[in-house]
């Protein structure tokens, strides 16, 4: 993986980082993200600019998520727990 997804459980905001600052995907590198519910459902679009962002997830029911992380052609799938 490439970026770090907290906290976790999450009850407010989630962030994304990249894990290592120095690890950076090269430029022009399109990158996004979005949340989906266990039944495949989009929750949230999340803009990812200067590799990292922050959305909320306080209108959502507390469960089990999976955020996907697009990279070029690559995913990287986290899961997020919200209370």
């Amino acid at each position: 993986n490439i970026y770090t997804v907290y906290p976790n459980p999450a009850k407010n905001i989630v962030c994304i980082e990249l894990i290592n600052k120095e690890n950076k995907p090269e430029k022009g590198t399109k990158i996004s993200a979005k949340l989906f519910d266990l039944m495949a459902q989009t929750k949230t679009l999340v803009p990812i600019t200067e590799n990292k962002a922050t959305f909320s997830v306080e209108s959502l029911i507390k469960g089990v998520y999976v955020l996907n992380i697009y990279i070029n052609d690559k995913v990287e799938t986290h899961q997020i727990i919200v209370e």
